[in-house]
């Protein structure tokens, strides 16, 4: 199972939960953690800003002027929503976030020994590494279990099959990995199926 960003806490909350066991793997590409991250502080301000959004919208006439006045803002922050209404809806979905939760739902997947494939980059403008290295912690990941990349040329590192617990560490590559390093993304999400595959036969 895999998960973009916000939607890396829903594969979190899934995974973590010990009675849904039909999962192989779970794969989060620049996903939050156990805390807020910057996107998301101060977290009580994002909470009120997204309901009076989701409310705001619901209004005739209302909702298109509000969501037309924040696109600026949307812009700014490089949200990308497919419409004016989207961008000003994610807001309220980030302010939705259970960051406790996400902490016992790690440690259920790690317990379980699921595995795992992360990827982030340093210079994520959402995602501090900080957030992601507490995540690996949490995962039980060793520096032996990330590749790290710069960005230049392809990448010619590989894991062993036997190595089911993976992170994918970028240089640069911003918070949309898979549009800035498309490639690398698919062939390592690839490499863990194969691996996963091999381990089940």
């Amino acid at each position: 199972m895999l998960g973009f960003s916000l939607a890396g806490h829903v594969v979190v909350r899934v995974a973590g939960d010990e009675q849904f066991d039909v999962l192989k793997s779970v794969t989060i590409l620049s996903g939050p953690g156990t805390r807020p991250h910057r996107l998301v502080r101060p977290l009580c301000l994002i909470k009120v800003l997204g309901t009076v959004l989701y409310w705001a919208l619901r209004v005739p006439i209302i909702g298109p002027i509000v969501a037309r006045l924040f696109r600026p803002v949307y812009a700014l922050l490089d949200l990308r929503g497919k419409t004016p209404e989207s961008n000003c809806y994610s807001v309220y979905e980030g302010a939705q976030l259970r960051f406790d939760k996400c902490h016992e739902d790690l440690m259920s997947i790690a317990k379980r020994k699921l595995p795992v494939l992360l990827f982030h980059a340093e210079d994520d403008n959402f995602v501090e590494k900080e957030v992601v290295e507490e995540n690996m912690e949490i995962l039980g990941l060793t520096p032996d279990d990330v590749i790290r990349y710069d960005g230049i040329g392809p990448c010619s590192k590989t894991f062993p099959d036997s190595k089911l617990h993976r992170a994918v560490w970028f240089t640069k590559g911003g918070h949309r990995l898979q549009n800035t390093h498309t490639n690398v993304v698919s062939e390592q999400i690839t490499s863990m199926v194969f691996a996963i595959r091999k381990k089940n036969l």
